[in-house]
């Protein structure tokens, strides 16, 4: 119901359609259809939401993640320089076959840190595309949200003027 539509009304039934509280119409079938209706709807866009919510926080974090990586690969380059170094000075025997058992160690976990690195990298494009789709469901979860919540404003708000009218003898 609009403004217009309510000051057109007399003073004593606009009075009154102010004094009825909410809890005098719920017992209306159609309102309470509405209401489960919007209940079915908002718990359909909060799924939406957190769907478009764990997205968001993979996007936020994947720069930390490669940057952690990288910083990581950067590290074990180095520790490799000292394996490598100490496994030559070590050998002892003078056998000419260091022990690179340490090194090879460093190679797997390198290997395994660049693996992991490219799957951040090669992840972004993808978690951009997942982050659109999500975002477009949540919108999409919304509108219905929207157009039950003003079908139930305004058949709240005829309820209770058609109650306002009654009570002053307009009905």
């Amino acid at each position: 119901m609009t403004d217009a539509e309510l000051k057109a009304q007399p003073r004593s039934v606009r009075e009154e359609f102010e004094r009825i509280k909410e809890g005098e119409i719920d017992h209306d079938e159609q309102l309470s259809s509405l209401k489960t209706q919007l209940a079915d709807l908002l718990a359909k866009q909060h799924e939406s939401q957190a769907v478009h919510d764990r997205i968001r926080v993979c996007l936020q974090w994947l720069p930390t993640g490669i940057a952690s990586t990288e910083n990581r690969l950067q590290e074990i380059k180095a520790q490799r320089v000292s394996a490598i170094t100490m496994a030559l000075v070590d050998d002892k025997e003078g056998s000419g076959l260091p022990d690179f058992s340490l090194d090879d160690a460093l190679v797997a976990e390198q290997k395994n840190a660049e693996l992991y690195l490219e799957r951040l990298r090669l992840s972004a494009a993808g978690l951009e595309q997942q982050e659109k789709k999500a975002r477009r469901a949540v919108e999409l979860a919304s509108n219905p949200c929207s157009a039950i919540e003003s079908k139930i404003n305004r058949h709240r708000d005829q309820l209770k003027l058609t109650e306002a009218k009654r009570r002053h003898g307009y009905a």
